[in-house]
């Protein structure tokens, strides 16, 4: 699938765009089984996997760093398909940055409003993209955007880097339903949110994050920092950290 200058033209005036079929379902199938590998996958594992406190159980809610364990994945991650959509967005060459899977299991949490930008320092242009892998519905959690408001650069932040309520309470947010194989590509200005799950069925969704090749390939940087942040304990006993900002709203599980 290739963007156009109708496509092209969304994207600059949304900060959003979200292209329907981009994955086909045979494609998605293949992805899946490596995503449900990592998720049933006990002890430890080369991957970063967080997980959140739901009905007084441990769930998962996150992998990451899991492209040099999982082929599939990665060639869908890297691939020309993705990487050359991201490059026509930011109008130069992408490279990845970091890539997730959030699985937002029934009763998972959701995610304050905020803008990505805070949290990833390094680098000052990139996008993300959602892959999506099950139906995405406002019940069990799909993702909010303030489309627009990107041009307004970062926006106040509370202490956890995350909007300030009198700030998001001013936005129009906009539920973005998507079906496995949807992508949804939005800027790392672009303000969004997620609620609870409260259906009975999961949300697992591919995030894949792109920087403009020009800064740099610091993916391996990154991953370096992030581990060493955690491993002082860059959490409380009240929220599972996920991100430098506090914007998961998961109890941390015991």
């Amino acid at each position: 699938m290739s963007i156009n200058a109708e496509d092209l033209n969304y994207w600059e005036t949304n900060g959003l765009l979200c292209l329907k079929r981009f994955f086909s379902a045979p494609c998605i199938k293949r992805v899946l089984e490596s995503v449900h590998d990592m998720e049933t996958r006990c002890g430890d594992t080369p991957w970063m996997s967080h997980y959140e406190e739901v009905n007084g159980i441990p769930q998962l809610c996150r992998v990451e760093d899991f492209i040099f364990y999982q082929a599939e994945l990665k060639a869908m991650i890297i691939g020309e398909k993705l990487i050359g959509t991201v490059s026509k967005l930011l109008r130069e060459d992408a490279c990845l940055y970091k890539e997730k899977i959030n699985f937002k299991l029934p009763g998972g949490a959701g995610y304050s409003p905020h803008q990505d930008a805070p949290a990833y320092p390094h680098i000052k242009h990139h996008i993300t993209c959602m892959v999506a892998l099950d139906s995405s519905t406002k019940e069990n959690g799909c993702l909010e955007f303030a489309k627009a408001q990107h041009m307004k650069g970062l926006l106040p932040m509370n202490d956890e880097g995350c909007l300030t309520s009198d700030m998001a309470d001013t936005m129009l947010w906009e539920p973005c339903d998507a079906e496995p194989g949807d992508v949804v590509f939005f800027s790392s200005l672009t303000p969004h949110r997620s609620g609870l799950n409260e259906s009975s069925r999961p949300r697992r969704s591919l995030y894949l994050t792109y920087n403009a090749l020009s800064e740099g390939d610091l993916r391996a940087r990154y991953y370096e920092e992030k581990k060493q942040t955690f491993e002082k304990g860059h959490s409380n006993q009240q929220k599972t950290r996920l991100s430098l900002i506090g914007h998961f709203q998961g109890k941390a599980a015991k």
